[in-house]
């Protein structure tokens, strides 16, 4: 029987052959119909595409690493490790790459600035709303537990509304790490700005969308959680 460690070395080889795996790009070069940023533009989109692989390799070693040694101990962690760096990195390459294709359809740096902003900016206002109503939620349905709990009623919620919680539930979890790979992706298109310097109240801006976005992936992850939490302990009728 393999051991522990063989099983561990087994995902860190996934994770190289993963890596391995992302097409390298080659600058040595341009065609004549280029852009005159298309070897940075090139260089970007790289980056961006590994960055979600390799963050999405490490986020499903965690998570199905957590669950494998939940159900079979250090046989089942090292089982979930290398799944999970295979499945999460290839779902990561996936997120990099949607935006980098995005990245590419700008017309040059300060656009995309401008462009990247304004996208994140939406998706956080989204983000905000769908939290605010998942709170809505669980606060509702945690005064459903605490009334179950006092015996005052027989409130309870059924198999069917349960199994649409899970389903919610779940769902999130996926939006999450889809999230944090696109997080990823763009700290370090922010950490790129940083260096090359430019226009200080753009980048500010982004920088303003970078802090809302983990604090919105943060409050998404507790959200699920706690939901979670309450709807295992909630009594099922009918």
């Amino acid at each position: 029987m393999k051991t522990f460690v063989q099983k561990t070395i087994v995902g860190l080889v996934l994770v190289a052959f993963l890596s391995g795996c992302i097409p390298s790009q080659n600058n040595s070069g341009t065609d004549s119909g280029m852009k005159p940023d298309s070897t940075a533009s090139s260089d970007d989109a790289t980056r961006t595409k590994t960055e979600g692989a390799v963050g999405g390799a490490a986020l499903g070693a965690l998570v199905l690493g957590a669950v494998g040694y939940a159900v079979g101990g250090k046989e089942g962690a090292a089982l979930g490790i290398g799944l999970g760096a295979a499945l999460g990195g290839l779902g990561g390459y996936k997120y990099g790459e949607t935006i980098a294709d995005r990245k590419q359809q700008y017309a040059n740096k300060e656009n995309q600035l401008e462009g990247e902003t304004k996208y994140y900016g939406s998706k956080n206002l989204e983000l905000k709303k769908q939290n605010h109503e998942t709170s809505e939620q669980i606060i509702a349905l945690n005064n459903q537990l605490k009334n179950v709990k006092s015996q005052n009623t027989v409130a309870s919620i059924t198999a069917q509304q349960k199994e649409n919680y899970l389903k919610q539930i779940e769902a999130d979890e996926g939006k999450e790490a889809g999230l944090n790979n696109e997080l990823a992706a763009l700290v370090e298109y922010q950490n790129s700005l940083k260096q090359a310097g430019g226009d200080q109240y753009k980048t500010k801006q982004l920088e303003a969308e970078v802090v809302a976005l983990k604090e919105n992936i943060a409050m998404l992850d507790s959200n699920n959680k706690q939901m979670a939490k309450i709807v295992q302990a909630l009594p099922v009728r009918g």
